[in-house]
């Protein structure tokens, strides 16, 4: 309503000066107020447009701020139960693999000092076995042909 009142006056006065009246001195100041407070107004219309953009982008940005914060939390987390697994791993399986390879080693180390007479009573019980076969072969040759003589006898070489 203000607006109007200084308006008027400066039409007021404008018409007055068609009229070549001497120019009213309270005209002059209402037109200059009139102005400046268009130039007020219109500058706080830009102002609010430009707090609307700003809040608009504020809030979108509070909003990827939200949900950057849910995931880095989610990540955190995550890290969290993963470091209570690998402590829980260090402090409780990795002291019980170390124990079952040492019992291991031991063990490796117990039978490879048997190996060699494991191995020897192997090759005893082989050679046995090779003795009885080629005695069971002789006898049976032996019992095939009674004509023949162990001199002449095939395969006297391995007896």
């Amino acid at each position: 309503m203000s607006s109007l009142q200084p308006f008027r006056l400066g039409r007021q006065a404008a018409s007055a000066s068609s009229l070549h009246l001497p120019p009213d001195p309270s005209a002059s100041v209402a037109v200059k107020l009139e102005y400046a407070l268009k130039k007020v107004s219109k500058q706080a219309a830009q102002y609010e447009g430009q707090m609307k953009d700003l809040e608009s982008k504020l809030s979108e940005n509070l909003s990827n701020f939200r949900a950057i914060d849910s995931l880095l939390s989610e990540a955190f987390s995550g890290l969290q139960r993963n470091t209570k697994r690998a402590d829980r791993a260090v402090h409780h399986q990795v002291p019980g693999i170390h124990r079952d390879l040492q019992d291991s080693r031991e063990v490796l180390e117990d039978l490879a000092e048997t190996l060699p007479t494991v191995q020897a009573q192997v090759q005893d019980i082989f050679d046995v076995y090779e003795s009885g076969r080629q005695k069971v072969r002789a006898s049976a040759l032996l019992t095939a042909a009674p004509h023949l003589t162990f001199e002449n006898l095939p395969g006297k070489e391995l007896g």
